[in-house]
């Protein structure tokens, strides 16, 4: 037990490049909170809040410098997109930041190479009906590297998962829907540089029933 007595929510968590522990960020008491844990799980450094408003779907993503990233759904602030950057310590490298003024949804962030991170989210607000998935690249410093790019549009996606690939890069692993409630399985794969590869089915019309579409979380290593 971590902690006990508590409601967490939308929890999020990074192993440390040297194992020395382990970085979660989750939404407790309305409030986006990160704390780190040891490999015993008893915390190293003690809670504190990254976002004084209800949180969603956190990632975290940590990069081999030590350098950690928390991306996150605004929720007190129309869904916005936002990330800090903390150090091991937990010392703020840069406070909140917007990276989508759009309605955010399914936020999923992993390093990429050395020196950057990328995120993947569904925007639900760029089409009139359906939601675009999106990435963006940043560099260790929360630079923009790599511009918000469009790389798929479907009547409804319900999951993104982020997987760094040996060799480098990232696979973003989605699912899809149609008007006849078919469900297909996708991978983006984003290289080291910034590009990407087109979204490709893995698994075609799957039949999952609605209460299944609606709590499947797709997890991807």
């Amino acid at each position: 037990t971590i902690e006990s007595g508590t409601s967490w929510s939308n929890m999020s968590g990074h192993i440390c490049p040297n194992l020395s522990g382990y970085w979660l960020a989750y939404e407790e008491s309305a409030q986006g909170k990160a704390r780190k844990v040891n490999r015993l799980f008893s915390t190293t450094v003690d809670e504190f809040v990254f976002n004084d408003g209800s949180t969603g779907e956190t990632s975290v993503a940590i990069l081999p410098n030590g350098r950690i990233f928390i991306f996150y759904v605004d929720e007190a602030d129309s869904n916005k997109g936002k990330f800090v950057i903390l150090d091991m310590n937990g010392n703020f490298i840069k406070t909140e930041t917007e990276f989508s003024s759009q309605t955010v949804d399914k936020v999923s962030a992993a390093p990429l190479g050395e020196d950057k991170v990328v995120v993947a989210y569904i925007d639900q607000t760029a089409g009139a009906t359906d939601d675009v998935l999106y990435y963006r690249v940043f560099s260790c410093d929360g630079t923009s590297v790599v511009a918000e790019t469009d790389k798929r549009t479907e009547e409804s996606i319900f999951s993104v998962s982020a997987t760094p690939l040996y060799g480098g890069g990232v696979a973003f692993f989605f699912m899809t829907e149609d008007s006849d409630v078919e469900q297909t399985l996708r991978v983006v794969k984003v290289k080291c540089d910034g590009s990407s590869t087109v979204a490709s089915s893995l698994l075609e019309d799957a039949q999952l029933t609605q209460e299944e579409a609606n709590s499947s979380k797709i997890t991807a290593r």
